[in-house]
Parts: C-alpha cells; structure tokens; sequence
C-alpha cells in the first residue's frame, strides 16, 4: 500500500524503470488535469481537495450550481485537449 505523497510518485531508477505501481501516480496527476480542466472552463469556481483513491479520484469544487451532464461533457474534452 502507498501511503505517503511522495510515494505516489514515479521514481525512475534507470533509463525506462518506473515504481512497479504508478496507477496512483496516474490517477493524481489526472486528478490535477481535472481541476485545471474546470477552472480553465469556470473560472469562478473554488478548488477544495481532490486527493487519489484507492478506486479513482475526485476533486471537490465550490460553485454556485451543479455541474450538469453538458458541463462535464465539456470538462471531459478540455482534459483530453489538455492531456
């Protein structure tokens, strides 16, 4: 089990070796493209945390309103652009 923040991340012990476990790496750092994905489309929105978990991640956002199917549509493309 990973437990610290700096575990979570990739070490590169040679020129193509990574940690044998970097799903958590991924879902952090997907985690990140999310939150900038929806600040960049919402400007106004606070970001809360939004940690990796052992099953995904999630960010909790502070907006005004709920985010809708269409929203995260577009939440979705801009992740892709980004990524």
């Amino acid at each position: 089990m990973i437990n610290s923040e700096e575990d979570r991340h990739l070490k590169l012990a040679g020129e193509a070796d990574c940690a044998p476990e970097p799903l958590p790496t991924l879902r952090h750092s997907t985690a990140h493209l999310m939150a900038q994905a929806v600040t960049q489309i919402f400007p106004e929105v606070k970001v809360a945390i939004g940690p990796a978990i052992e099953d995904g991640f999630y960010y909790d956002f502070a907006k005004p309103a709920p985010f809708t199917p269409e929203d995260l549509e577009r939440i979705e493309a801009r992740m892709r652009e980004l990524g």
